[in-house]
């Protein structure tokens, strides 16, 4: 048993596993972390209220991407000349740049037309939206490249510092303070990232961006843009279902709170899926099927054991703890059973990148949606806000099974 733990801690040693999982979790996990810290701090109502915030931001977030992200890490692993890599991620910066402009003038349009208290928020992120796609692209380009292991440890101590800085601004002015702490810490990752990248910069005098590749990037990026925020949207639908319902926003914090919590339980295995997508991409093609079977496996058997303790974990907050947030325990007992489907999206999302089946999986996805939002508004009038998690456990067998099928 000691000769195999041994082994096992070696072979991760070499590999760049434990630096992606503290990239990815440090650029994606921050506000997840920060989210739940808050609730130590402000009350249900101004929780909800960043909930339905940090809802429509994650998805203006990925369309304003245009799928940038997943086609860099993609194009930057088929390729091994650094002034190729640089060009692809070129191209991600004039597809995002496109994509925030597009984005964030809608943000403020759609603010001044309904003023809303909620999208007036969101048009005040616009800086945000712009500081996230950079960061995101920059740590796909280092993934690609298999450079992650540079830029994991000063990024996990920014990715504490910007936790840190979040919560003391929320103390001190709170939903505003939040918005502010937001922006400082993104803009702080970006710097260092640019920092330790900066010899990127020698290759600029050598590239060659056409109209004619730019546009061909950007269609694909719009194609798998268009699946990745319709998966987002999925994953967000109950929030942004309840939100449209005009639910208190006290109980939009509790549905928000374990929706949260599912996505902080299923953030190792979407770190795990980021792994190995450039690992299959640059593999064999007669060696992918069998790679993609076992790691199929994997994040199944994961998936049950994370719905186990999560599940558990929330059957005990239901029956011992008296708190604010006793349905959000309840409604994270039926989202527990959502995860080992979840792990499974994961894992053909990874396959529909490598393949860039974008058209399918959207498809896919739309109809999840469909079935959250229309489910979710008829059980809701049954069985309050336990009747949108439950249309969320709907949508994810749903798409399990159209998926497997295909």
């Amino acid at each position: 048993m000691r000769k195999k733990l041994s082994d096992m801690f070696f072979r991760l040693n070499g590999s760049d596993l434990i630096p992606v999982f503290f990239v990815i979790a440090s650029v994606q996990g921050t506000v997840i972390i920060s989210q739940f810290l808050a609730t130590f701090i402000l009350t249900p109502k101004e929780m909800g209220v960043i909930r339905s915030l940090e809802s429509i931001l994650s998805i203006l977030i990925l369309v304003a991407g245009i799928g940038a992200q997943s086609l860099v890490i993609r194009d930057v692993a088929l390729t091994a000349q650094p002034s190729k890599q640089v060009e692809v991620l070129s191209h991600g910066l004039l597809a995002i740049g496109l994509g925030c402009i597009l984005s964030i003038s809608v943000a403020w349009g759609v603010s001044w037309l309904l003023d809303s208290k909620i999208l007036m928020l969101v048009a005040a992120c616009a800086g945000l939206i712009a500081l996230s796609n950079v960061v995101r692209l920059v740590t796909a380009y280092a993934h690609g490249a298999r450079r992650v292991r540079y830029i994991f440890i000063p990024v996990t101590a920014l990715s504490g510092f910007s936790v840190c800085l979040i919560l003391v601004c929320t103390f001190f002015w709170g939903v505003q303070g939040w918005i502010v702490g937001r922006h400082l810490g993104e803009l702080l990752m970006l710097l260092a990232l640019l920092k330790l990248f900066w010899e990127i910069f020698k290759f600029s005098k050598h590239l060659h961006i056409t109209p004619s590749s730019t546009y061909n990037f950007l269609k694909r990026g719009l194609l798998c843009n268009v699946s990745l925020a319709l998966r987002m949207c999925a994953d967000v639908m109950p929030i942004l279902l309840v939100t449209a319902l005009k639910v208190p926003t006290d109980f939009i914090a509790q549905i928000g709170m374990s929706v949260l919590a599912t996505q902080l339980v299923i953030l190792p295995l979407a770190v795990a899926a980021q792994f190995m997508l450039p690992r299959v991409i640059a593999s064999e093609h007669m060696c992918r099927a069998a790679i993609e079977l076992k790691f199929r496996k994997r994040m199944f058997f994961f998936g049950v054991i994370g719905a186990s303790l999560f599940g558990i974990t929330a059957l005990l907050g239901t029956w011992m703890l008296q708190s604010d947030y006793d349905i959000a325990f309840q409604c994270g007992v039926v989202l527990a059973f959502t995860l080992p489907f979840r792990a499974l999206i994961l894992v053909y999302g990874n396959h529909a990148v490598v393949k860039s089946s974008y058209k399918l999986t959207a498809i896919v996805n739309l109809i999840e949606c469909v079935v959250i939002f229309v489910v979710g508004s008829f059980l809701y009038s049954q069985w309050g806000i336990l009747g949108v998690a439950a249309a969320c456990l709907i949508g994810a067998v749903i798409t399990y099974v159209w998926l497997r099928n295909v």
